[in-house]
């Protein structure tokens, strides 16, 4: 049976867009659809993918654009046979297009069901940044999303999350079981090469939380950590996000240590991590978290907050440092020490999770 693939959003670098192109890969599929398409700002890889753009969806922004999207996936067909296998991509929304697309399996591979409402930590920080009003607002948004969620989701025939901490996300909402399948990064021919600077990646959005590295960097130089010790903040930045980074821009105002590489390239952010000393995650309660592994692979060690998927990647005190906040960050940037035993112990953590494995798991978890 042929495999179609669908994703609501493909216009980004992040991780759901590699995973996309992974599962394409590995279950060689014959299609991908989506229904917002930028591919002057996503990756290369999908000019060598069938990616088919089928109607459109904004970038959901507000209430309005909220309800447009679920409304157009719950009615949206797609052009494919009834004897097919249907996998769908999705971290909220995606899930509707299985109400008009039956067909003889349909399977999930789940980054996360809507934070906005199904994670307690993203929503404190949610609300926080909008105010009560908006709160107020959104439960009206919420009671009906629930009811569609959960009728979506019994479409599937197999629901695969990319981490525990998404399938325990997925039990609590009612969503049902799921099975469990890490992404994959590619091995690389790392060396032990440690500058003085320390480097956190991932899409300027607000809950990627960068803040709390530039509050903790500006803490670890107060506290006498290397004075030749730099931050570099490496991010795709959308429209959508400029707010949240004017917000990081004041923040490190008048420091010369804190440097924005913004939208780098792939070999621009492979140097990145081959030359860090170390790589800071911040990230809130992330679903799986893909760029720890990463830099991993390179040799180098991550420091992240003890939430979300980063306690099943980073062994607390072999390959990072698990930390509370602000304060344990910094702690942890002053006493880190790198060495040829790190990197390797590093590299074969990484190596647990390669594109092999998840390529295997895949097709099993999709096709039998």
């Amino acid at each position: 049976m042929d495999v179609y693939i669908y994703a609501p959003w493909i216009y980004q670098r992040g991780g759901a867009e590699r995973v996309v192109i992974d599962l394409a890969k590995s279950l060689n599929a014959k299609k991908i659809f989506t229904s917002h398409f930028e591919p002057e700002n996503t990756f290369d890889d999908f000019k060598s993918l069938n990616v088919v753009q089928v109607g459109y969806i904004p970038v959901v922004k507000n209430f309005v654009s909220l309800t447009v999207v679920s409304l157009k996936l719950i009615f949206q067909k797609l052009p494919i046979e009834k004897d097919s296998v249907l996998v769908v991509s999705t971290g909220g929304f995606g899930e509707f297009i299985t109400f008009r697309n039956r067909v003889s399996r349909v399977a999930c591979f789940c980054h996360t069901p809507l934070r906005a409402i199904h994670d307690e930590v993203f929503q404190k920080d949610y609300f926080r940044r909008r105010g009560l009003f908006f709160r107020f607002l959104f439960e009206f948004f919420r009671i009906p999303y629930v009811f569609f969620e959960r009728l979506a989701f019994s479409n599937f025939d197999v629901v695969i999350a990319n981490s525990l901490n998404t399938r325990s996300r997925l039990a609590s909402a009612g969503l049902g079981d799921s099975v469990v399948v890490y992404p994959g990064v590619e091995s690389v021919n790392a060396k032990p090469v440690f500058k003085n600077f320390f480097l956190a990646a991932g899409r300027f959005i607000s809950y990627k939380n960068f803040e709390l590295a530039i509050r903790s960097f500006i803490i670890f130089k107060e506290r006498g950590g290397n004075k030749n010790f730099k931050l570099v903040l490496a991010g795709g930045l959308s429209d959508i996000n400029n707010n949240y980074f004017s917000l990081l821009k004041r923040l490190a105002r008048g420091r010369g240590d804190i440097i924005f590489v913004v939208n780098p390239s792939e070999s621009r952010l492979k140097k990145l991590y081959s030359e860090c000393f170390a790589f800071l995650f911040p990230a809130l309660n992330e679903d799986f978290g893909i760029v720890p592994v990463e830099a991993m692979s390179f040799g180098k060690q991550v420091i992240a907050l003890n939430e979300g998927g980063v306690k099943e990647t980073v062994v607390n005190g072999v390959t990072g440092r698990l930390c509370a906040g602000d304060e344990s960050f910094a702690d942890a940037m002053i006493n880190l020490r790198n060495s040829t035993k790190t990197f390797n112990e590093c590299v074969k953590r990484a190596g647990a999770f390669s594109k092999t494995s998840f390529s295997e798991k895949i097709r099993k978890a999709v096709l039998t």
